[in-house]
């Protein structure tokens, strides 16, 4: 089985290519895709419905927002996520996709 598809949603360059660099170290996963906003994520979820396993979405976007408070944690958990994460939390998403790849990261 091949690596594990990733799309990320985030309005940043910056904050894009440190996620894609996270997850492209972490382990069997290569990104598919990328967005910087609704419009554009949605459009290209469309276009891809089985193109991707893993999905990073940064949900205080430019364009359409939303706020990581526990009612939208336990609301995305209620949605199918398999995790939610603020951006301070970046070592708990290194470690969900280190537990996904199944292997320590890369140091």
């Amino acid at each position: 089985m091949g690596p594990v598809p990733v799309f990320i949603v985030e309005d940043s360059q910056h904050m894009r290519s440190a996620l894609r660099d996270l997850v492209e170290v972490s382990g069997p996963f290569h990104v598919v895709g990328t967005a910087e906003g609704e419009t554009e994520a949605t459009e290209w979820l469309i276009r891809h419905k089985r193109g991707w396993r893993l999905a990073i979405l940064d949900l205080l976007l430019a364009e359409g927002s939303g706020f990581v408070t526990d009612v939208i944690r336990r609301h995305c958990r209620s949605l199918g996520a398999d995790a939610v994460f603020h951006k301070t939390e970046s070592s708990d998403l290194a470690r969900f996709v280190e537990e996904l790849s199944g292997s320590p990261l890369a140091s």
